[in-house]
């Protein structure tokens, strides 16, 4: 039974789901445990060095997950990297969701700006090392 283990701070998409079940055949999702989605959700971005909790978060993924588990990993780009890392070295998968992106602006009488921005996701792609 393949697993996808969430690792980011946004709550699925409908079709976010949709495909996590059809086209990437998982059967399980299963989100981080409170206190790590609190470390995920705060990284310190004044601290110089994030690796002790990224080794929690990365304990608890080296105690849960199996090899071939799918990882959607969307964070701090520090810790991204260090769980994209031990992801692809330990044999699981990394993905990441692809979105689309429209953007507008609009003026408004009292001299200031209203900026906004749709996200919608097409799919989910897999991190990769550059050989």
């Amino acid at each position: 039974m393949i697993r996808m283990y969430l690792i980011f701070s946004h709550k699925l998409t409908e079709e976010q789901k949709s495909e996590i079940c059809s086209d990437l055949g998982c059967a399980d999702v299963v989100s981080l445990p409170g206190n790590l989605q609190n470390i995920w959700s705060n990284v310190n971005s004044a601290a110089d060095d994030i690796l002790s909790a990224a080794n929690d978060i990365i304990q608890w993924l080296y105690e849960n997950t199996r090899e071939k588990d799918y990882l959607l990993v969307e964070g701090d780009f520090g810790m991204t990297f260090m769980i994209v890392d031990w992801a692809l070295s330990n044999e699981r998968i990394p993905v990441y969701s692809t979105t689309e992106r429209r953007y507008s602006s609009r003026g408004r009488s009292d001299g200031s700006v209203t900026n906004i921005h749709h996200f919608r996701h097409i799919k989910f792609r897999r991190y990769s090392r550059f050989v």
